[in-house]
């Protein structure tokens, strides 16, 4: 299952403000899937899905806005509702407004290649047409008249 979500990063240079930068970008990951790496740490992952809200994690030096949890990285995301997320530490100070989108929609081919398994089961029922014994023996008996 993948999960959409679009991404607002804004960076301030504490010490030089003509650098700041701002980038945008929408991404679709995976449950579990570790995203947006910060002085070499995994900043963000969804720990648990629901089609109208998803349940984020984030790394212990980033706080939420508006929104105290004390020694609790998580926080919820409503579906088109943003979030924003604040670095803590370091020379520049990082910025997330984070939006959940809702699930990505899946084409045949998508799932297919996502679970093989259930294609091997197709061929595999296709290749056994017989239902039991019988039907085997008057296919072949058939053939040989």
């Amino acid at each position: 299952m993948k999960i959409k979500l679009h991404l607002k990063k804004r960076i301030v240079d504490m010490e030089r403000p003509k650098n700041n930068r701002k980038e945008e970008k929408e991404i679709t990951v995976s449950l579990e899937e570790p995203f947006e790496r910060d002085f070499d740490l995994d900043v963000f992952k969804i720990s648990s899905a629901r089609p109208n809200q998803i349940v984020l994690a984030y790394d212990k030096h980033y706080t939420v806005k508006n929104e105290h949890r004390a020694y609790n990285y998580q926080t919820t995301l409503t579906l088109n509702e943003p979030k924003e997320l604040t670095s803590m530490w370091g020379k520049d100070q990082t910025t997330y407004i984070i939006t959940y989108l809702g699930f990505e929609e899946k084409t045949l081919q998508d799932a297919i290649e996502d679970n093989p398994a259930e294609s091997f089961k197709e061929e595999k029922k296709q290749e056994n047409r017989y239902e039991n014994l019988d039907d085997v023996i008057k296919d072949t008996t058939s053939q040989e008249e």
